[in-house]
């Protein structure tokens, strides 16, 4: 088997999934999509359900190396912290269709429709602990609320992001920039006691 001849496959299917239903493309289309037989296919993936599980699984480990890169650069929190979540935004915005299979597998999985919870929730772990380290390092720099779990800010940080990526698809001008999250995020949505003693 060859990978390239694998990687051909899954970029067809991640154009065709992005367009259409999962139920509304057939294999034939795939194999059309991607210019290899019908059977190719099946000698790389067993079912079109474990197709677009690999095209999600693949979004998903291309976001988290994305993330890990920043997260391990050797520089202060807010930049790193501003970093993560321009690489995280800017997945959402160039693959904002793999972001949505992402989304869809994600929600599969979650409530057990999906046969692969272990390897998902993995993938769901590897991605928050990457956001996580920065926290926690943010947390040690004293940059943090100490009676804040960290979880609960990777999910709050998270949070926005979606949201971000929402805004920008839904909108002309509605996206808040990265710079404006972070902010948000660290500093909260209220006026300070400059501003609201004017």
């Amino acid at each position: 088997m060859k990978p390239e001849k694998r990687q051909q496959i899954m970029v067809a299917a991640e154009a065709l999934f992005s367009r259409c239903r999962f139920h509304e493309i057939t294999m034939d289309e795939v194999a059309r999509e991607a210019g290899v037989g019908k059977g190719t296919i099946y000698r790389y993936f067993a079912s079109k359900e474990e197709l677009y599980f690999e095209v999600a699984l693949a979004g998903h480990d291309a976001l988290c190396a994305m993330v890990e890169a920043e997260a391990a650069r050797r520089i202060g929190f807010r930049d790193k912290l501003t970093r993560v979540c321009e690489a995280i935004a800017g997945f959402f915005r160039r693959r904002h269709r793999v972001w949505n299979l992402m989304q869809a597998e994600d929600r599969r999985q979650l409530i057990g429709q999906g046969n692969r919870q272990e390897i998902w929730c993995q993938r769901r772990l590897r991605l928050r602990g990457a956001v996580a380290s920065v926290l926690e390092a943010g947390l040690a720099a004293g940059e943090l609320r100490a009676e804040v779990s960290v979880p609960f800010l990777v999910g709050a940080l998270m949070g926005m992001l979606r949201t971000q990526g929402r805004e920008a698809k839904g909108e002309e001008g509605g996206e808040a920039p990265v710079s404006l999250v972070v902010d948000l995020f660290l500093n909260g949505a209220g006026k300070g006691a400059t501003e609201a003693a004017e």
